[in-house]
């Protein structure tokens, strides 16, 4: 199920670094699949792409399957007829995420996508990653609400050089506003989807709110594991390089349509990653005051002996914030 969106027979735009796509709704279909389509496109600055678009369709297809319930309702289709899904809406999307992402990780040359966040604080790229309440996609909104650069906050690719975001909207639950209570007027007006759990699930566009969100490749500078500490202290200490690479290995997938790799084949590739970055884990007992912590140790020039960042590596280990 989903919500917020109104019927358009205006070819739908998707671009995921160097892949992109433009989908074209038929008009028997528009007013059934545009809704729910549209949650693909995004408007996510990507300045080193040389896209490479391809025409896509989504048409009616003939019921089967028997039973009660003849399905499939709708197919996607390349321009030549080859069908790349066919069923209800949410496949249709799942499928054309999927085939984006395939051709995406194929010209990035990716081993594999991690699932995890990125932003710039200042000049320095950060990997979040981790599960919690509150988790990475609300702390990377408050942090994109002080003016840090957005990039991703559910897929990287690890490949050639470092780690490539992928844009595709975030994705923020609806009891994210019990913890940043200024989203809640305008997920109002966001496009909404419900999980298979019945979670409310919102589709955000960071530009929607006014943040800068842009597509980056390439080295990192840190990574950040949260965990979390609901209404508890916000807590900022040293994490290894080995648990750095572990936290990102553990979610790791191969990508879409890819041959399925061992981890020897791209383990190393991870740790180059994770060397040359600093490895923190973020205790969240609050996104804001989470968000305000790790803006402080990492706007910090890294080879500071004082202040926030050289309390962190310095004799203290550990900064606490909140009760």
């Amino acid at each position: 199920m989903t919500g917020v969106g109104t019927a358009d027979h205006q070819p739908i735009e998707v671009q995921v670094l160097g892949a992109a796509t433009r989908l074209t709704l038929d008009p028997s279909v528009a007013g059934a699949l545009h809704p729910t389509l549209a949650l693909a496109a995004q408007r996510a600055r990507q300045p080193e792409a040389d896209p490479a678009w391809e025409e896509l369709r989504a048409v009616a297809a003939a019921p089967g399957g028997g039973g009660t319930l003849p399905l499939p309702l709708f197919a996607l289709e390349r321009e030549d007829g080859t069908r790349l899904a066919s069923g209800d809406s949410m496949t249709l999307l799942n499928g054309l995420l999927a085939d984006v992402e395939a051709r995406a990780a194929a010209r990035e040359g990716a081993s594999v996508v991690v699932r995890a966040g990125c932003v710039r604080i200042g000049d320095r790229r950060v990997v979040l990653t981790g599960w919690g309440a509150p988790g990475v996609t609300t702390v990377l909104l408050a942090l994109g609400r002080r003016g840090h650069v957005l990039e991703t906050d559910s897929q990287l690719f690890l490949a050639v050089g470092g780690l490539s975001a992928v844009t595709r909207r975030f994705l923020v639950r609806r009891h994210a506003v019990d913890v940043l209570d200024w989203l809640d007027p305008v997920l109002a007006a966001t496009p909404w989807l419900q999980n298979r759990a019945g979670e409310t699930v919102h589709t955000v566009d960071p530009t929607a709110f006014g943040m800068d969100w842009e597509a980056g490749r390439g080295p990192v500078d840190a990574v950040v594991e949260l965990e979390g500490n609901h209404g508890g202290s916000n807590r900022l200490r040293p994490r290894s390089r080995w648990e750095a690479v572990r936290a990102l290995a553990d979610r790791a997938r191969d990508p879409a349509g890819g041959p399925g790799g061992s981890p020897a084949q791209w383990l190393g590739q991870l740790c180059s990653v994770v060397d040359r970055a600093q490895c923190l884990r973020l205790t969240v007992g609050d996104a804001d005051g989470a968000a305000t912590l790790l803006e402080e140790a990492l706007s910090q020039d890294p080879a500071a002996p004082t202040g926030m960042h050289g309390r962190i590596f310095g004799s203290v280990h550990q900064i606490d914030q909140g009760g």
